[in-house]
């Protein structure tokens, strides 16, 4: 809801010439609408549809040349006048002649949206009387002479209903008309007729009169041009008079009852001038639905804006608001006030790593309303600096209508040069509409910048300027030439030295190896990117073997943390020009307390979200941005050997036995173990027995044990010597041995 200060300056100026008395302000909801401009339509043979350009003040030709209206249904039109347009869809009604000998026909004119054309159609001639009757000065009944048709407007209380206000005058003065405060003898009277346009032959009319007081008629001043307008916040009919001077500003309250008009009764009257004189002709009365300002057309063509300082008077003034122009035989609009259009933009693409980067961006003007709109003025889209439209040039601009296409009109263009830090798109661009669902001209040109950064492109409120009003939000898109590509490797060797790989390597508990990270900036733009890479629990690492290497330029640092128990190592590689890249080298050993073997992956992580000179980006490929090598880790044992025979000395001849003990300290069991004691001279051993310790926890083959195996083959623990257990052999032997 918005208030409509005119409806209040209405009340005003219908207050001051009689009584004063108070006046609330009025309240008008704007709706998806067919009052989407002033129209006007010349008074010439072969007629054209115009609009107010509230910039130029001036009225622009739908179509050019100026004769758009030839013919309908076979009548040809002879001039023009009377011209109204009905908010239930958009049609404007205008007659297609202004005297009533001339037989006017009730002209139509629809907009098309899909393809920007106006359809004119003749309804039919409208049905004029003769004369208007009117009471003498004697109280006798006359007949005025011929009458002219001057005037129309819609009463748009309701846009259901099609309700449309004629007004018509005699053609020359009546004798013994009683006027209204004056005792001249000679006035012309003027009536109004009421009509449903699409059926113009049933027309009821009524002289305008402007008191019966006391008995007596009196009529307004009035004379052979003029116009009216509708107020539906009042139900009132306003109206200006070409008398001699001083032409008449009024206010008509008519009262009807359906189709039919019951009687005409005029409620003030004040004097107007325009640029400080009465004008010579009045043409056109109209309602601008936007802005709520009320514009006359005289007989120059000069377009005037109501004073609003003046309208609480007995004398309304007006000021010049145009130019002068071809002329204009009347206006007309309705009242309703459209909804605002609204302008978006976009960048297609949003991004680019390229280095020139190119990308469409595109205005997109909304008309939610039911009939086209005009724009008023230029609307220039400013680019950023360093941004410039492309070579080779390229534009387009498709229209739609209820979401589907539309013809562009040959009006609705757009301006753009290469090398230009601009494009426009012209005042007079049509804009589709559509019933029920509104339309949009997109407007598109090719640009390029060379210059990595954020590109923000904003079109401000109120740059769209259109005959149904501008726009209340602002429009931006943003185009960013801020991508580099930033890659992840990651590989791995055992020990610290020799080849890497980026497959799995396989490193002994307690055993040294080493990762190898290498972030590179594959370009275009020089940016600056961080990595992050946390070290798998089985591995240990040695923080002071930790080294970071730029090469080809930039720098590279790095940081360590525990994180979750875990060692992370984080880093930047600064100012990275494109090409080049940072070696990270990082020397840990494999875990020394495994029992079984382990696996660990390692991730290394580049940011999606490198940043640049001037402010953040992104990374042209994420899918590259990590990279991850498998590593195992065999477990540790710890295999203990003792052997004893608890004496310092043995005799020849003599039987000694030997005790062997082995055992696995742990962590981890032990496959593949072989005990071995060979023969030796001085000893002939006989027998060997075996047991373990937990009892059974060791197994030997082969099974039963004997001598020559542990001599010859060894002894194999089957299948695995387990952590934590011992395994004794006692060994009996012949000493052969002789001396010391």
């Amino acid at each position: 809801m918005r208030f409509n200060p005119l409806g209040l300056i209405r009340c005003l100026l219908a207050a001051t010439a009689f009584a004063f008395f108070v006046c609330m302000p009025t309240l008008a909801q704007a709706q998806a609408s067919s009052c989407t401009a002033l129209w006007g339509i010349s008074n010439a043979a072969g007629a054209s549809i115009a609009y107010f350009n509230r910039t130029t003040k001036a009225f622009v030709n739908v179509a050019a040349p100026t004769n758009a209206v030839l013919t309908a249904n076979g009548v040809t039109a002879v001039s023009s006048n009377a011209m109204g347009a009905f908010g239930g869809t958009g049609a404007l009604y205008f007659s297609n002649a202004n005297q009533r000998a001339n037989t006017p026909g009730m002209m139509r004119a629809t907009f098309d949206n899909a393809n920007g054309t106006i359809t004119f159609t003749n309804q039919g001639s409208i049905t004029i009387p003769q004369g208007i009757t009117y009471t003498t000065t004697a109280n006798t009944q006359a007949t005025a002479s011929t009458a002219g048709f001057i005037g129309a407007s819609f009463d748009n209380s309701n846009n259901t209903t099609r309700r449309m206000y004629l007004l018509a005058s005699g053609t020359a003065a009546s004798a013994n008309v009683p006027r209204a405060g004056t005792t001249t003898a000679g006035s012309i009277v003027a009536m109004i007729g009421l009509v449903d346009p699409d059926f113009p032959s049933a027309t009821s009319w009524k002289t305008i009169v402007s008191t019966t007081a006391t008995g007596t008629v009196t009529y307004p001043i009035t004379g052979t041009s003029g116009d009216i307008y509708f107020d539906r916040t009042n139900q009132a009919l306003y109206y200006i008079t070409n008398t001699t001077a001083p032409t008449r500003f009024m206010r008509l309250t008519p009262n009807s009852t359906g189709l039919t008009m019951n009687n005409v009764m005029v409620f003030s009257t004040a004097t107007f001038t325009a640029a400080g004189a009465s004008p010579a002709n009045t043409f056109g009365l109209s309602l601008d639905p936007t802005t709520n300002g009320v514009y006359f057309t005289d007989a120059t063509s000069a377009n005037f804006l109501l004073d609003s300082a003046t309208l609480n008077s007995s004398a309304v003034t007006s000021v010049a608001a145009g130019a002068t122009g071809p002329p204009y035989g009347d206006t007309g609009s309705c009242i309703d006030q459209p909804l605002l259009p609204t302008v978006s933009k976009s960048f297609n693409p949003t991004t680019s790593g390229l280095s020139i980067g190119t990308s469409t961006v595109t205005v997109t003007i909304n008309n939610p309303n039911l009939v086209p709109i005009f724009t008023n003025a230029l609307l220039t889209d400013a680019f950023p600096a360093n941004m410039v439209v492309a070579n080779p040039l390229r534009t387009s601009v498709q229209c739609f209508t209820n979401g589907g296409a539309a013809t562009r009109p040959s009006v609705t263009t757009i301006t753009a040069v290469v090398g230009a830090t601009s494009f426009g798109i012209p005042s007079g661009a049509f804009i589709t509409g559509g019933n029920p669902g509104g339309g949009s001209c997109s407007f598109s040109v090719m640009v390029s910048t060379t210059i990595a950064a954020i590109y923000p492109n904003t079109i401000p409120v109120g740059s769209l300027t259109t005959t149904a009003g501008n726009n209340a939000t602002a429009a931006q898109g943003t185009y960013t030439l801020r991508i580099s590509d930033f890659q992840a490797d990651k590989n791995q060797r055992i020990g610290t030295a020799g080849v890497t790989t980026t497959g799995p390597i396989t490193v002994p508990g307690g055993g040294t190896m080493q990762y190898i990270l290498t972030i590179s900036n594959l370009g275009p733009i020089t940016a600056t990117t961080t990595f992050t890479d946390t070290i798998p629990a089985l591995l240990t690492p040695s923080l002071a073997a930790i080294t970071a290497v730029p090469t080809g330029g930039g720098s590279c640092t790095t940081a360590t943390a525990v994180v979750g128990g875990r060692l992370q190592i984080t880093g930047t590689f600064a100012t990275a020009p494109p090409s080049a890249f940072c070696t990270i080298t990082v020397t840990q050993r494999g875990s020394s307390t495994l029992s079984i073997l382990g696996s660990a992956t390692n991730t290394l992580t580049v940011s999606g979200s490198p940043t640049f000179v001037g402010g953040p980006g992104s990374d042209r490929f994420i899918t590259n941005n990590t990279a991850s090598v498998a590593t195992l880790v065999n477990p540790s044992a710890n295999l203990q050997i003792t052997k004893s025979n608890g004496l310092s000395t043995v005799t020849a001849g003599s039987t000694t036995s030997y005790t062997v003990t082995i055992a696995n300290l742990g962590p981890a069991s032990v496959s593949g173990s072989v005990f071995l004691d060979p023969a030796v001279t001085g000893l002939n051993c006989t027998t060997v027995t075996f047991t373990s310790t937990p009892a059974t926890s060791v197994t030997v083959s082969p099974t039963p044990l004997t001598l020559a195996a542990l001599q010859s083959t060894g002894i194999t623990f089957t299948p695995t010597f387990p952590a934590r257990s011992t395994a004794l052999f006692k060994v009996t032997c012949g000493v052969t041995a002789t001396g010391r």
